[in-house]
């Protein structure tokens, strides 16, 4: 399966990239589609404010400090007021934006003659402002978003799985004769044979995690890595509004309707198209304040480029959650992919099916995911020839194993020694249990035959000597 499957149009564009690929296309889905999709809005944004005029433009201040003025409103002076944006039209020309020496209310006289009174100016609860300083930042985040998004990939090839390549491009070799094609088999099935002679030798637990099953955990750990860069991105950008959720941004322009302006409301709420800006400077007569408005063309291609990424982003956050407990289940247990592997594969229906499953069942988690990538890229009839081969191969060397170790056992003096101390020690104690259950307490059974010489070891325990063999009669040593 590949990433053309989901998304047609992106695969066709983006699978072709690399004639070889060592992930799953839930992998391709963060290291292309969306390190491709960060790159273009970086370089869309990064050309539109370098080159595509100014990103702000002020008016009411002195026109000898409009200069200086855009400049610092575009650096650190923005600002909205958060009540503004509940406030009617009349009263607000523009979303966010209010005089603040407006008086509290104004008192009127009634019909009936009475008066509405005003409350004091120092009763009144100031206007909250929000000040908007992120925005000459926002290519330098996707810059970086897209390299978050590529990082993973690299850990991936630099923690072992780069070498399989070669071994894929070694097998996707283009050959007509048969000869030729057997020759590449019997190379590729030694490579692989050496990996998983290798991968069986789990001395200990150390060596079981770092050789036997280690491609299995740099597979998680990768998937785990994806899974961060998701939520550590969706964190970062929620954290750098200062106003409204980010993380809700796609779901209330979602559900809001367009024809009472509620989307546009939400929008000017991250993304304001017309700011406050207060610039102060000394003067003759002290502090001087100068209060103007500025407008910020860039917002209206910010608020659909956000509103795009927000939709691919939390695509991205689902995914890797569920490749995530994907590649937990194939760590865990064998069989959860062992039929999707068949089917890649073409052995479903081989003769040698049930020695198959046995060696796969029994491989580590190393070879089962070596063998998944390679069912990726290679076609099914030499991937088929592949592993009946290999799979023959580790069950000779297991066979092997087996055996050697068996005439280990067989021709070492002590542990034969030690089997034939255990079974006199057997028969010995079966006589008593025998002679106890006649009737017969008297121990008679216990002495020792003729023939056999009785004598007290150096603690005192009765000893019997069977030939030339110590055994104790002790119960604790028998057993």
């Amino acid at each position: 399966m590949g990433l053309e499957v989901l998304f047609p149009v992106v695969g066709r564009c983006t699978a072709p990239v690399k004639a070889i690929n060592i992930d799953d296309w839930y992998a391709q889905f963060n290291r292309v589609f969306m390190f491709y999709l960060s790159l273009t809005f970086a370089v869309v944004l990064t050309i539109r404010q370098l080159l595509g005029g100014p990103s702000i433009a002020c008016d009411g201040f002195p026109p000898q400090r409009e200069r200086f003025a855009e400049d610092w409103c575009w650096a650190r002076g923005i600002y909205t007021l958060k009540e503004a944006y509940e406030m009617s039209n009349v009263v607000s020309p523009y979303p966010g934006i209010l005089p603040e020496e407006i008086p509290a209310c104004m008192e009127y006289q009634l019909l009936n003659g009475s008066k509405i009174n005003c409350p004091k100016s120092h009763e009144v609860k100031p206007f909250t402002r929000i000040y908007h300083t992120w925005y000459p930042f926002v290519m330098f985040y996707f810059w970086m978003t897209s390299a978050f998004f590529f990082f993973p990939y690299k850990m991936y090839k630099l923690w072992g799985f780069n070498r399989l390549k070669e071994i894929i491009d070694l097998l996707q070799n283009p050959v007509e004769d048969g000869r030729e094609k057997k020759e590449l088999i019997r190379r590729g099935c030694v490579w692989l044979y050496l990996q998983s002679s290798v991968c069986l030798n789990r001395n200990s637990l150390y060596s079981s995690l770092t050789v036997a099953h280690r491609l299995g955990i740099v597979a998680i750990a990768v998937k785990v890595l994806y899974l961060t860069v998701s939520v550590s991105t969706i964190y970062l950008t929620q954290k750098m509004f200062k106003f409204d959720s980010f993380a809700k941004y796609g779901l209330l322009w979602e559900g809001s309707s367009p024809l009472n302006n509620m989307r546009s409301l939400i929008q000017e709420k991250i993304f304001p198209k017309v700011a406050a800006c207060e610039l102060k400077r000394y003067g003759v007569s002290g502090m001087e304040v100068d209060k103007g408005m500025c407008m910020l063309g860039i917002n209206m291609l910010n608020q659909y480029i956000f509103l795009i990424y927000w939709f691919f982003l939390f695509a991205s956050l689902l995914l890797n959650i569920i490749t995530c407990l994907i590649t937990l289940a194939k760590l865990m247990l064998p069989g959860f992919h062992l039929n999707s592997f068949l089917v890649n594969s073409g052995l479903q229906k081989h003769k040698s099916l049930p020695t198959i499953r046995k060696l796969y069942f029994g491989s580590s988690s190393s070879i089962r995911f070596i063998l998944e990538v390679l069912s990726a890229n290679l076609d099914r009839k030499l991937l088929a020839e592949l592993c009946v081969q290999l799979f023959a191969m580790i069950s000779d060397e297991l066979r092997v194993r087996r055996h050697r170790q068996e005439q280990e056992e067989s021709a070492s003096p002590l542990l034969k020694m030690k089997r034939g101390i255990k079974n006199r020690v057997r028969k010995i104690r079966r006589s008593g249990e025998q002679g106890r259950s006649s009737g017969d307490t008297s121990g008679d059974n216990l002495a020792p035959p003729e023939g056999r010489k009785e004598r007290s070891g150096s603690l005192g325990i009765p000893m019997v000597l069977i030939n030339d063999e110590i055994v104790s009669l002790r119960s604790e040593q028998c057993r």
